[in-house]
């Protein structure tokens, strides 16, 4: 628990530095709450070093906790979806590794707001949704990102047909056809 609250007392310290240290990244990878450790990544996430930001993602693909680890990706986003395109990778990196259906189709249609300013990631919603498990829930996500607007051009138009032809439920296909045809 002293570790815990130490490294939430450095964070301010920490994000003022250019670069979080290894051992720092090992200490917050260790820290055995789900929780606190989402908690801690919060703190040092109020950065604007790449580098560090890197670092948080990596430590946030080891929380175990879906609701904790979707819920830092959903506070998280606009750090990593606002334009460099190695932060977005490593943002959706970490948003695959999210376990469960639910979680990842909530925090999918959290983040589409995002695709309307990026093909690289409306791509990436796309490409992730594909991996969702649950076909109405894979639909949602998909329904979400063309009423968006965020299918504009030919590269997310053709992702986006290719996915919804893998839909595993017909209603649930059809259900992002309709939609698709309407915008």
């Amino acid at each position: 628990m002293k570790q815990i609250a130490a490294l939430l007392l450095l964070a301010p310290l920490a994000v003022s530095h250019a670069q979080m240290s290894p051992a720092l990244e090992d200490s917050l990878a260790n820290i055995p709450n789900s929780g606190q450790r989402t908690a801690a990544l919060r703190s040092y996430a109020r950065t604007s070093d790449t580098e560090t930001l890197l670092a948080i993602m990596r430590v946030a693909r080891t929380i175990p906790n879906s609701t904790d680890k979707s819920r830092l990706l959903e506070t998280l986003a606009p750090r990593y979806l606002g334009g460099d395109s190695t932060l977005s990778r490593a943002y959706f990196r970490v948003v695959r590794t999210v376990p469960s259906s639910e979680e990842l189709s909530d925090l999918l249609i959290s983040i589409v707001p995002y695709a309307a300013k990026s093909d690289q990631i409306a791509n990436a919603i796309i490409e992730t949704a594909r991996g969702v498990p649950s076909s109405p829930q894979r639909s949602d996500v998909l329904i979400a990102l063309v009423e968006s607007g965020a299918v504009r051009s030919n590269a997310v138009r053709e992702n986006f047909v290719e996915a919804t032809q893998d839909i595993p439920g017909e209603n649930d296909r059809r259900q992002v056809m309709r939609a698709a045809s309407r915008h």
